[in-house]
């Protein structure tokens, strides 16, 4: 099953929907170094506080695999992580472990922030009933003078962020549910799928390097700035032209697999792993999996003993 190549992955809407971000953490770096000890750190050109941009950029380990993925937020003084909560913890661990003199407090904002997700031009209409800003394009970061934070996200139709103070939030959240019918996490996750925007979750720290799972076509990894954690080996491997596996959408039948579950070729052999997957009805689901490229021309490819199908293959051209 050879994969075609389109230049992206097609953008499919998921209609609109308002979903409490439960399962997401946010970790707020403040101090005169916060920026200058993530751009350090991280895999991404990091934004400055005060800017209107936001990013996802990864953590990675001393040769260069992922340990965590978290998008970047700017406030007025500080800089926002967001980042799944099953790994939040590690994460914040392993970053006090680098700051020794830097003037950086790293701290988690549970119980005390909240974070919204919402989709569809009903959402758009919701925030400005709300006298809310509504970002126009991907990526762009508008605030308020109570501190609400409104993040324009990838995808088909709008889709918005809205983090700050929990009793804020929540109040938002009431008003947001008269114009947008409640979903799920996994509703708002196969909507990140079908954009093709990467997670890693506890079980799947550690599998990739950053451009196994796009993070380069997704403007998260910076060729041109200083040494980060790994920037060696993410390096060699894009200025070789080394990158021998890449990030599709695919589908499959019975339960979504968890993250980092192995891909296997017809002979047994390993061709890759899950990075996120999600039922889409009680008899199959989709996925994000990073596959060898080798890989894609097999007739047959299997996830826990089952065929998998998949639908797109990425960008070849990086555009960060």
């Amino acid at each position: 099953m050879a994969a075609t190549a389109p230049d992206s992955f097609p953008a499919l809407s998921i209609g609109p929907l308002l979903v409490p971000g439960d399962s997401l953490a946010v970790i707020q770096a403040h101090g005169d170094e916060a920026h200058d000890f993530l751009q350090r750190m991280l895999t991404a050109d990091v934004p400055r506080p005060g800017s209107g941009s936001s990013v996802l950029a990864g953590l990675c380990t001393p040769k260069g695999r992922l340990l965590a993925l978290a998008r970047v937020i700017p406030q007025s003084d500080s800089l926002c992580l967001v980042l799944p909560q099953s790994i939040a913890a590690d994460t914040v661990q392993r970053l006090r472990m680098y700051v020794l003199r830097s003037k950086v407090t790293l701290t988690p904002r549970e119980g005390e922030w909240r974070l919204l997700q919402a989709s569809g031009a009903e959402a758009q209409r919701g925030l400005a009933a709300q006298g809310l800003p509504s970002p126009e394009t991907p990526d762009t970061v508008l605030g308020t003078a109570e501190g609400i934070l409104v993040v324009r996200l990838a995808g088909s139709g709008p889709r918005y962020w809205i983090l700050g103070s929990a009793p804020t939030v929540s109040a938002i959240e009431e008003k947001l549910s008269d114009h947008l019918p409640t979903g799920s996490e996994e509703q708002w996750r196969l909507g990140e799928i079908a954009a093709g925007i990467p997670q890693i979750e506890a079980t799947s720290r550690e599998l990739f390097i950053p451009q196994m799972i796009n993070l380069d076509h997704l403007g998260g990894v910076s060729f041109s700035k200083g040494c980060f954690p790994g920037q060696e080996v993410v390096a060699r491997t894009h200025y070789r032209g080394q990158v021998k596996q890449r990030m599709h959408r695919a589908t499959g039948s019975g339960p979504p697999p968890l993250p980092g579950s192995e891909i296997r070729d017809p002979e047994g052999g390993l061709a890759g792993h899950t990075v996120s997957a999600v039922a889409t009805d009680g008899e199959r689901y989709s996925a994000l999996v990073s596959v060898r490229e080798r890989a894609l021309n097999e007739a047959i490819l299997t996830l826990e003993g089952a065929p998998i199908q998949i639908e797109h293959a990425p960008a070849t051209e990086a555009s960060a």
